[in-house]
């Protein structure tokens, strides 16, 4: 009875002794951690000492790595304009806009001379770069540019490359990769819109004959998850509207007929004019006999006159109206560059659509 009586309170004094130790280790883990954040910063603020120092020696490389390390131990965002500026002296201007957009996105608390500073150097070099804005509704899909991975699907904010040819890869387990070929201009944002499908899924319509290739680089290879050994991948054929569909150009030329049969009109009615005239002298002749028939045909001849003065009148008005809407018309299908562009890709193991839109 005594042991048993011993053995009880040991237990006792070893959960009390567990229990003390637990309540011990979640009061300093605290402090722990706190301890751990300010030697991280502390740490950091050295490298970025020692990254400016680098920087002054011309050695950017060198600085563009204490900055990542630093940023590393600590991602405070005004670590990034330091990030952006050893980016944009190694000339690697696509990666600098990026960090300096970042910077001032999410720094808005940082320095006004430094951001002052970033706004001057990204207003520089937006209109030399171009943006690409990935969407699609497959969250958690990886999204590569030029075989770098940029990130997972949504996100944050548009990717920066250089103008030019681009292939642009989303991809997902179980879904069929999707692959396309981009070729933005300077100072241009494109929106390439990506809806994968399962692997699973059965082929969809072909791509209408009577669309053309789009211009800006060539058709897009999808890789095809699932697909059978051996078998050849089918080609995406990126697609823009119908060719010899110009609206504004249908409409201007639409405008000018209208205007020009309604000048042929208002000739027809001057020359029921002049012949009503011609009838109405003849009867106004000292010394001739006034003939009934000659003035009804004149009358007829007048009423003729004014209706085609005021049809003639109106189909000129509609010339020119319709012209003046062709021409506008005319002017934001010039300024769409491509417009919208659509990408369509039948695989043997389902199928994928995509659409880019230029602006």
């Amino acid at each position: 009875m005594g042991s048993a009586i011993s053995r009880l309170s040991g237990l006792r004094r070893s959960g009390w002794f567990a229990a003390t130790c637990a309540v011990a280790l979640w009061l300093a883990a605290p402090r722990a951690l706190a301890q751990n954040d300010a030697a991280n910063k502390k740490q950091a603020q050295a490298l970025q000492v020692e990254g400016l120092r680098l920087m002054q020696k011309g050695d950017n490389q060198g600085a563009l790595a204490k900055f990542e390390e630093a940023f590393r131990l600590v991602s405070s965002p005004k670590i990034l304009f330091n990030m952006g500026k050893a980016h944009l002296a190694l000339g690697d201007e696509p990666k600098a806009a990026e960090e300096l957009e970042r910077f001032l996105d999410e720094a808005p608390y940082a320095p006004k001379e430094s951001r002052d500073e970033a706004q001057r150097k990204l207003d520089t070099l937006r209109p030399r770069l171009s943006y690409l804005e990935v969407q699609t509704d497959d969250v958690g899909s990886t999204i590569s540019i030029d075989g770098q991975v940029v990130g997972t699907a949504p996100l944050a904010r548009p990717s920066v490359v250089r103008p030019g040819a681009h292939e642009v890869r989303v991809e997902k387990s179980e879904m069929v990769t999707q692959v396309h070929q981009v070729a933005p201009i300077a100072g241009q944002k494109l929106r390439v819109v990506v809806k994968l499908v399962s692997a699973g899924s059965p082929v969809v319509a072909a791509v209408p004959p009577a669309f053309a290739p789009a211009p800006g680089g060539p058709a897009a290879v999808p890789s095809v998850a699932g697909a059978p050994p051996g078998a050849a991948p089918a080609a995406a054929v990126t697609t823009a509207p119908p060719t010899g569909q110009d609206h504004g150009g249908t409409l201007r030329t639409t405008g000018i007929v209208l205007g020009s049969a309604g000048a042929a009109v208002v000739i027809v009615g001057m020359v029921f004019g002049l012949a009503a005239q011609s009838d109405g002298d003849a009867n106004a002749k000292t010394g001739a006999t006034f003939s009934s028939s000659t003035y009804d045909a004149g009358h007829r001849d007048q009423t003729l006159q004014y209706v085609g003065y005021g049809l003639g009148a109106a189909l000129i008005a509609a010339g020119v109206t319709t012209y003046l809407i062709g021409g506008h018309a005319h002017g934001q299908e010039a300024g769409a560059a491509s417009g919208p562009t659509v990408s369509l890709a039948p695989t043997g193991g389902g199928a994928l659509a995509s659409a880019a839109l230029r602006f």
